[in-house]
């Protein structure tokens, strides 16, 4: 089964091809080199640079544990995650898995991509149109502080390709219109001007960020492309589930669908080996985990914007923070004067530590007190 922009004759299953006679309802031109009529004319008209299109790599994102005080230096993370899982005028259309795409990438943003609950913001339903989404992007933009940030946006749902290899998303109000085509849709050139204007006002404030924009849905044409019809390269990662002119998979039940559990599973499988994962690493294993899982049917593609000089960490193992006191063993009274050495180090730890989840050593030494060292368990599901 697959799952994409719904067909216009609504007997018919909503992930069937678009018919080649659909007429497009939106024909966009912000900074393209050609118009949608103009298309068969690529070669003898001068290329134009949009803004959005201009590489802004000279902040790459940066790795910082998250907390308030590095939050207000740089290098935090946010994340919108966008469920095109209901349409106003066409129940039928319902993409009844978005949920669970939501949730799993929810969860891995949370734990291993060092995205708080307080910079996550969730669009489903009657929440998912336009102004909603442009909002969203702004506000983000608005909370970062220093450089080095990176916000992710993700979503699902369903979606197609216009005529000059557009992605278009479907929203809320997704609609046909009376020429066949789809109207309230967001193209994907919408969303990278919007991108390019909470850039534009951070970088008044002395603020910068990255985006990746990942992508679970069909990249079926509502229109045929011309032959030299390309997505237009942006500023920022975009990562598509499937390749243009393919369909995205639905999945069996309420599981998650073939790429999204391809992600997940394939961050999982990396930052337990290696303890992190760069997008490029998690890249390549993604699209072999959603090939299989396809029988090759889905070919995932990242775009990666110019001038890229290395890939970037996008996840790594995560961190668990508790509290260290010494108390003595019959009066359960704080020592004072007591140093706490974690590890192998021989520099007094702070009050509260912060570690990947695993065994870790600790030392105590007290005045008057004889010498203890313990080994302990930490992970996310313990305390005490």
């Amino acid at each position: 089964m697959n799952t994409c922009s719904p067909s216009v004759r609504e007997a018919r299953p909503s992930a069937s091809l678009i018919s080649a006679r659909i007429v497009l309802a939106v024909c966009l031109q912000l900074g393209l080199a050609v118009s949608c009529g103009e298309a068969q004319q690529r070669d003898s008209v001068a290329p134009t640079t949009a803004g959005w299109q201009l590489s802004d790599l000279a902040s790459r994102p940066e790795w910082k544990a998250e907390g308030a005080t590095v939050a207000a230096a740089g290098g935090a993370r946010q994340a919108i995650l966008v469920a095109a899982d209901a349409y106003e005028r066409h129940p039928e259309w319902r993409v009844y898995f978005a949920g669970t795409n939501i949730d799993r990438m929810r969860a891995l943003l949370m734990a291993r991509a060092g995205v708080p609950e307080a910079g996550m913001q969730v669009l489903r339903g009657r929440d998912v149109h336009r102004d909603a989404l442009q909002a969203a992007i702004r506000d983000a933009g608005n909370r970062f502080r220093g450089t080095g940030n990176l916000l992710v946006i993700y979503f699902t749902g369903h979606a197609g390709v216009d005529a000059s290899g557009v992605p278009l998303f479907f929203t809320y109000y997704s609609t046909t219109n009376t020429s066949g085509g789809f109207e309230q849709v967001v193209p994907r050139d919408d969303v990278h001007v919007w991108l390019a204007e909470a850039k534009s006002a951070a970088r008044a404030r002395g603020v910068e960020f990255q985006v990746l924009l990942i992508v679970d849905a069909c990249r079926v044409s509502l229109l045929a492309p011309p032959p030299l019809a390309r997505i237009t390269p942006s500023a920022d990662w975009e990562w598509y589930g499937t390749r243009e002119g393919r369909f995205a998979e639905a999945p069996s039940g309420d599981a998650a669908s073939p790429f999204t559990d391809a992600l997940v599973t394939a961050a999982d499988q990396i930052v337990r080996a290696t303890g992190e994962a760069t997008l490029q690493q998690l890249a390549v294993r993604t699209r072999q985990l959603t090939r299989e899982s396809t029988r090759g049917q889905q070919d995932p593609e990242l775009l990666e914007p110019a001038g890229l000089a290395e890939s970037p960490v996008i996840l790594q193992r995560g961190q668990v923070v508790f509290a260290v006191q010494a108390v003595d063993a019959v009066t359960r009274l704080p020592l004072e004067n007591a140093v706490i050495r974690v590890g192998a180090s021989e520099g007094a730890t702070t009050p509260v530590v912060r570690t990947p989840p695993g065994r870790l050593l600790l030392r105590l030494t007290a005045q008057g007190y004889l010498r203890r060292a313990d080994e302990v368990e930490v992970s996310s599901e313990r305390s005490g």
